[in-house]
């Protein structure tokens, strides 16, 4: 429990202080939007709430629940290699890009060493309800894979910038975002048993966009500025996440 746990309290780190966040990993709105903090509060606790609850509290049938314990594993391996990536391509290498690459390797390990087996398959599913998780989970994936090649692009889209004086940073993009989003993809779209890891992931995807989504909400209306959030921009961006996944948790339940 203590990689979930852990995840959790990163996670509810940067839901309570975006600005503070941000800036440890380097980054900073651009100057005309300002707003841009908030994704401290969305896109980056959004994922990581999603998969340390999810971790914490879908652990039926047995505490080492394959499908969860797995995704998450993979999630923090696949941002230690982001993470070795950016400082590989950076001119010098700060003692906390040692740290983190260390501790996120350490615990995606973990989790892969002490998680059961899962079983992996790949088949185009002949349920109308199915192949629409499966084009949400290939979108995040596709966000993922972006995030890890192109970070400065996605950048750019977050409205965020390298905060100044801080090496690398540019590149920050490849590591959580593109480690869970690949994980939070890749998991919805190739784990294929036990059958209860596949509803897992699923509704994994689900929150993933579920609290990013409420996140960003919460972000417009705690905006130092009176509503100073409400941007065109964030309100566009609420109703494709909620729509996301709302759609993927109400299709798992059984609600649509």
């Amino acid at each position: 429990m203590a990689v979930p746990l852990f995840t959790v309290l990163l996670g509810a780190g940067f839901l309570v202080f975006p600005g503070r966040g941000l800036a440890l990993l380097g980054l900073e709105p651009r100057e005309n939007s300002p707003d841009a903090v908030g994704e401290g509060r969305a896109s980056f606790a959004g994922v990581l709430l999603a998969f340390g609850l999810c971790g914490l509290l879908l652990q039926e049938p047995k505490a080492l629940q394959p499908g969860i314990n797995t995704a998450l594993g993979c999630a923090w391996i696949f941002a230690a290699a982001g993470y070795l990536l950016q400082a590989s391509l950076a001119r010098s290498v700060a003692v906390f890009d040692v740290i983190r690459v260390c501790l996120a390797a350490v615990a995606g390990i973990f989790l892969l060493v002490t998680a059961d087996m899962v079983g992996f398959g790949l088949a185009f599913p002949a349920d109308g309800k199915q192949r629409l998780i499966m084009l949400v989970a290939i979108i995040t994936l596709l966000l993922g894979l972006a995030a890890l090649i192109v970070p400065h692009g996605i950048l750019r889209v977050m409205r965020l910038k390298p905060r100044a004086g801080a090496a690398g940073s540019g590149a920050e993009p490849r590591g959580i975002l593109a480690g869970f989003y690949i994980a939070a993809g890749l998991g919805a779209l190739v784990v294929r048993e036990p059958m209860v890891s596949v509803l897992w992931l699923q509704l994994l995807l689900g929150f993933l966009w579920l609290f990013t989504g409420l996140g960003r909400i919460l972000a417009m209306f705690l905006d130092p500025r009176f509503l100073g959030g409400v941007t065109r921009y964030n309100v566009a961006a609420v109703v494709l996440e909620l729509a996301a996944g709302l759609s993927v948790m109400g299709l798992v339940l059984g609600f649509f």
